[in-house]
């Protein structure tokens, strides 16, 4: 099967349909199991601040304040979601968003949408941490370090190229990657009052609940926080 499908449809094609099929049985199966009023019950019961893990993927908090989604069952994810298709949850909801290396899987105008998303269901002073790849750090390293990155990426050639591509692309997954004006940019653009940089585990507008950050990507990464 597997060759006649490579015979009748590109590699690509097939790999962004196994994404469209997988998030259409998640809606289905959702709706079916009536698993959004589940979710709203969790939320409900959560301790003060309630705080979103948003794409937690194995890193999930067993903690009466967090709420864990992604689009894939994980460890203590309390819900499986589509995000593109918006986030299952009433406005003003919570305290805090924690989103780590999950926005630079969408476009730039799919990522846009997510982030309004994040507008709607944060409180009026509620503030999202964001970490993606850093554009400018890839770039940087590219022409001042080729040989790090080639071993940082674990390259099969000895060619940096091949380690930017990794990032840029990730075999499909990759969408769009930022740099700090760039993201900035769009966070104000959907409605955030104020944007700034940060960096691995400080947090600029002192809300040291949101910052969970994992160090394994510490090197790579921007880190950025936003303020509705």
């Amino acid at each position: 099967m597997k060759k006649l499908l490579l015979y009748l449809f590109s590699h690509r094609t097939l790999a962004l349909l196994r994404w469209d099929i997988h998030f259409l049985k998640v809606r289905i199966v959702n709706k079916l199991l009536f698993r959004r009023a589940r979710l709203n019950r969790i939320v409900s019961q959560a301790g003060s601040p309630v705080l979103l893990n948003l794409g937690s993927g194995p890193r999930g908090l067993k903690d009466n304040h967090w709420i864990n989604i992604d689009g894939f069952t994980d460890q203590h994810v309390h819900y499986v979601s589509d995000f593109g298709r918006g986030l299952p949850f009433n406005d003003n909801t919570f305290d805090g968003i924690f989103c780590e290396h999950v926005l630079e899987h969408f476009t730039y105008d799919q990522g846009k949408t997510l982030m309004k998303e994040c507008v709607r269901v944060l409180k009026k002073g509620g503030v999202i941490r964001i970490i993606v790849p850093d554009g400018e750090i890839i770039v940087k390293s590219y022409l001042e370090q080729p040989a790090f990155i080639v071993k940082y990426k674990e390259c099969k050639t000895s060619y940096a190229m091949e380690a930017v591509n990794a990032w840029f692309y990730q075999r499909y997954e990759h969408q769009c990657i930022y740099d700090a004006g760039y993201l900035t940019d769009m966070l104000y653009s959907v409605g955030f009052t104020k944007v700034e940089k940060s960096a691995f585990s400080i947090t600029v507008f002192d809300k040291p609940l949101v910052v969970i950050d994992d160090e394994k990507y510490k090197w790579e990464s921007l880190y950025v926080e936003a303020i509705k």
